[in-house]
């Protein structure tokens, strides 16, 4: 599996949380399990079993991504179309997911030149 990194070209503020999302599975009792790539489906038909519906499984699955809070740049974990987009650690309303990031200016240094950008920085075996 690759590996990216998510940073500014300028100062090296990294958004720790790469790319994409991590799926997640709502148990029996409301908990979300993440189910992270490539045993997404395995743990999907642990959990809600191997014949599931496609309504159960679109009920109860879904996928956590990175959101930067821009007034404390921390970065929440949320699922961006069913939880409330705010910062986990000072509650601001102030933030955009962690993709929607790349290309725009740094929120940490500001420098006009700045970019968040992707780089890939190896392999996971």
């Amino acid at each position: 599996m690759d590996i990216f990194e998510t940073s500014c070209n300028t100062c090296g503020f990294c958004l720790d949380w790469g790319i994409g999302g991590t799926m997640y599975v709502i148990d029996e009792t409301g908990k979300r399990v993440l189910a992270p790539h490539p045993s997404e489906f395995i743990i999907m038909d642990r959990i809600l079993g191997e014949n599931a519906s496609e309504e159960l499984i679109n009920e109860r699955t879904g996928y956590l991504e990175g959101w930067l809070c821009l007034d404390c740049l921390s970065i929440s974990s949320l699922d961006l179309e069913r939880d409330v987009l705010e910062c986990q650690k000072c509650q601001s309303i102030h933030g955009k997911s962690v993709n929607d990031m790349i290309g725009q200016r740094c929120p940490k240094c500001n420098d006009p030149s700045s970019e968040i950008e992707v780089n890939f920085t190896g392999w996971e075996t």
